[in-house]
């Protein structure tokens, strides 16, 4: 499964977003009855990443495996948005995603300055 669209679109401009998008939402958006919001800039991509890694951080822990996954994914996309391909290849290194993908989400946020809980570097000692 892939839940990159999920990240990618909201950072597009409408008239580009519009063609991957369900056809009765866009109908609804272009007569006034819905509204499509993009990510217009950078600090709302950046603080969108940031939000979602801290969600991430929770899924990991609550060995919630599909959601460990889709987090992985989306946050892969928030880094390729960013230009951050070093970190995109290293949140999708299977080597790091035992236990539910926390051995990643660390290295991630060490190579970011991100100060990671330490009650998820304890889980990400554990293997599944």
């Amino acid at each position: 499964m892939d839940f990159t669209p999920d990240v990618l679109i909201p950072a597009l401009k409408w008239d580009f977003a519009k063609k991957y998008l369900k056809e009765d939402y866009v109908e609804k958006v272009e007569k006034g009855e819905e509204k499509f919001e993009y990510a217009s800039d950078i600090k709302t991509i950046v603080q969108e990443f940031l939000d979602y890694m801290v969600f991430a951080w929770g899924k990991a822990e609550d060995e919630r495996g599909l959601s460990a996954y889709r987090s992985i994914s989306k946050l892969s996309a928030w880094l390729w948005l960013l230009n951050r391909e070093d970190l995109v290849n290293t949140i999708e290194d299977n080597n790091l995603y035992n236990p539910y993908g926390a051995p990643a989400l660390i290295e991630v946020c060490n190579q970011l300055g991100i100060e990671v809980p330490e009650s998820l570097v304890e889980f990400s000692k554990e293997k599944c």
